[in-house]
């Protein structure tokens, strides 16, 4: 490169795989779409595209684990960068104990578990590893005490299922 290119200002982004729950909230809120999530064969794959960044910072100012972080980054300006798509991170995804399907980014469902166990002190580790399909037959087949759910866990879980039907 010559020392009188004009180069293009763009960021770079890094995620903390030690704090990232992959939650998407990094994803969902870029207005060009610059990071993508996928899942496939049991991990969510968060991808970062340098051209489409517009170094909004809505990603690392949403992100509530404070795991996206981003930094200047220089390059020529009619160098393409439109195809240069840069892996950054990839989280396993929980494995329902019942059905096997992956539903939920795991680092997310353990903090959920922490979360509650933390402030209600309800063990729901036997409970929390099923998809929500699962969670769902569980509670409609009234097998529910084998996961150790009291009645009263139980009843409140009905009135937030009902609640939820009736709004849709």
């Amino acid at each position: 490169m010559s020392p009188s290119a004009i180069l293009r200002v763009g960021s770079n982004i890094s995620f903390d795989s030690a704090k990232c729950t992959g939650c998407e909230s990094c994803a969902i809120v870029c207005p060009r779409g610059a990071i993508q999530i996928t899942k496939d064969q049991g991990f969510e794959t968060i991808s970062y595209t340098f051209a489409l960044c517009l170094y909004c910072r809505r990603c690392s100012f949403t992100c509530p684990e404070d795991a996206v972080k981003l930094t200047a980054a220089l390059e020529p300006a009619g160098f393409s960068t439109s195809a240069r798509v840069e892996e950054k991170l990839q989280i396993e995804l929980q494995i329902c104990g019942r059905c096997g399907s992956a539903f939920a980014p795991r680092p997310m469902v353990r903090k959920i578990e922490n979360l509650i166990m933390e402030k209600r002190g309800i063990d729901l580790s036997s409970l929390i590893v099923l998809c929500p399909q699962c969670r769902t037959r569980i509670l409609a087949e009234g097998s529910s005490e084998r996961f150790g759910l009291s009645q009263a866990l139980l009843s409140q879980s009905q009135q937030v299922a009902q609640t939820h039907e009736a709004k849709q």
